[in-house]
């Protein structure tokens, strides 16, 4: 199962939205000690209602990821926005107990689909350990590996990219591995940092007075909006 641990943060993140928000009107903060807790919650619940969130770009958020596919870190390093630093397949052989995969919940469920898809690694793993032993290099060997092979990655997003990500990848529209970290990114956030702004991080029909925002023939069927 995937890990996700919170290990730097901006400090007194709450007064640093207020302070930044306040730059919008003039008046300059320069200690945040003045700036007391209510009011700033009273500043991040006006920002809510409004498009005008560039304050969230100031607090900044690092998170150690381990042991998601590289399917998912494949999808999450197209956020343009963020810093990462991932598992290299040039320097880590995915040797022996190493080598370790995805299993999607879909497949699991279904003992056929299972012993295919377990199959098939089984087969994967055989080739690269022979590519090893045969002295290619790990760079050249890693072309068998597959997708759902699983990684770890360090990223670095501010609290807006972070609010963007969390309204796709907690929608039903995800996969289930992707809702599995940004849960376990709100629940970091809330217990270290702030549940004021852990409670930002929403599916985006929550964040929208319940429009939802996937509905062209490119995106799946919301069992939400279908009463299902």
């Amino acid at each position: 199962m995937a890990k996700v641990t919170l290990i730097a943060w901006t400090q007194n993140p709450l007064q640093v939205i207020h302070a930044m928000t306040q730059n919008m009107a003039g008046n300059v903060i320069t200690d945040l000690s003045q700036v007391g807790e209510a009011e700033a919650l009273e500043t991040v619940a006006q920002l809510r209602k409004t498009s005008l969130q560039g304050p969230f770009e100031f607090v900044n958020f690092v998170f150690q990821i381990e042991g998601v596919p590289r399917a998912l870190t494949h999808q999450l390093v197209r956020t343009r926005i963020g810093s990462y630093s991932q598992e290299s397949l040039r320097f880590v052989v995915k040797t022996g107990d190493l080598f370790q995969y995805d299993l999607p919940l879909g497949v699991y469920a279904n003992p056929v689909l299972k012993a295919q898809y377990m199959g098939a690694m089984k087969e994967i793993g055989k080739a690269y350990n022979s590519l090893i032993e045969a002295g290619a290099k790990p760079e050249d060997a890693r072309g068998v590996l597959p997708i759902n092979v699983l990684t770890n990655i360090g990223v670095k997003w501010d609290l807006k990219t972070l609010i963007g990500i969390a309204e796709v990848r907690l929608c039903y529209q995800s996969q289930a591995h992707w809702r599995s970290v940004i849960e376990q990114i709100k629940q970091e956030i809330a217990e270290k940092v702030d549940p004021a702004i852990a409670d930002l991080l929403n599916p985006y029909c929550e964040n929208h007075d319940g429009r939802c925002g996937f509905l062209s023939i490119y995106d799946r069927k919301c069992p939400r909006q279908s009463g299902e």
